[in-house]
């Protein structure tokens, strides 16, 4: 059976900027893209009618939220087609990111700048000392980084990609608080008790897998800071991880969609072969499930390279 995922930031009918959906694959079908919600604080949802599928919209409280397409007659690419197919792809880095902070970033890069004239030009400006406080913040220093306008150095700049050597830098010589970085300073951590360590965050526009180091105390991050495909895959095995789609739970959707009660349904299959692999029905196309994160506020240091004792 093949799958893609998706993921939904709903926060408000007021902010559409920040609304999101971020279309994943796995291991089989690396995939990571980010789209318009096809209508605010929905996913595209397939229904039978007349044989066909159509898109369904489904009231649903602000937050994130998951959804599985799964099929055994479509191919990955015709999946994702279907999901997409009323959604424009988010490119640029502009409407990516989650609110336009062009003012302040402005007067946080000209804060450094001035504090760097009365430093000598080539020693880094230390966070612990100038670039925490006002006009600048933890979220603001790792924008202007993002956007390669300053580099950020030093044991805790795992937050940002690596940049230049000739941008102006930004020690980093403390942790940084997470809830400073990611939206809303919230985290999504898994169900499972397994991996609880485990959780996504919504950190520079993307959806992130983060972990947490039991024994240093320490946040990091699993997916690559700048998006690729490979995020898409790790993203996709936390949501099998932790919300699994069973056989059972495949069989009740489709004896739902043939209009029979569950234990009728699998007393007509063969016993030599799963349900899922003995129907032959045109609304069966496509299987999605459903369901919302549960949100809690993120706590703990993130920024050092794990690699490494301390």
């Amino acid at each position: 059976m093949n799958c893609i995922y998706a993921f939904l930031l709903y926060t408000s009918h007021f902010h559409h900027q920040v609304d999101r959906m971020v279309i994943t694959g796995d291991e089989n079908f690396p995939l990571y893209a980010v789209f318009d919600p096809p209508s605010i604080g929905n996913f595209p949802r397939p229904i039978r009618e007349s044989s066909l599928f159509k898109v369904e919209d489904k009231d649903r409280f602000y937050g994130t939220h998951w959804a599985r397409y799964c099929s055994s007659r479509m191919d990955h690419h015709s999946i994702v087609n279907f999901v997409v197919k009323d959604s424009k792809p988010i490119t640029s880095s502009s409407p990516l990111a989650f609110f336009n902070e062009a003012v302040l970033e402005d007067a946080c890069l000209a804060y450094l700048q001035q504090v760097q004239v009365f430093n000598r030009p080539e020693a880094p400006i230390k966070f612990s000392d100038y670039a925490k406080n006002k006009p600048c913040s933890e979220n603001l220093v790792a924008n202007l980084a993002f956007q390669q306008k300053i580099s950020v150095v030093g044991p805790y700049r795992h937050f940002v990609p690596l940049q230049a050597n000739s941008l102006m830098k930004v020690a980093a010589d403390e942790p940084i608080k997470l809830n400073r970085l990611v939206l809303y300073g919230l985290i999504f951590k898994g169900e499972s008790i397994y991996n609880n360590n485990q959780a996504l965050a919504w950190y520079q526009g993307h959806l992130h897998l983060i972990e947490w180091d039991k024994q240093k105390r320490m946040w990091y991050f699993l997916t690559n800071l700048r998006p690729e495909a490979p995020n898409g895959a790790l993203i996709a095995r936390f949501l099998d991880d932790n919300y699994p789609t069973s056989e059972r739970s495949y069989d009740s959707f489709v004896a739902d969609c043939l209009d029979k009660d569950l234990p009728v349904y699998l007393d007509t299959q063969s016993s030599n072969c799963p349900a899922s692999d003995a129907v032959d029905h045109s609304c069966l196309t496509l299987f999605m499930r459903e369901g919302e994160f549960k949100a809690s506020l993120a706590r703990g240091p993130i920024g050092a390279d794990l690699s490494l004792p301390f």
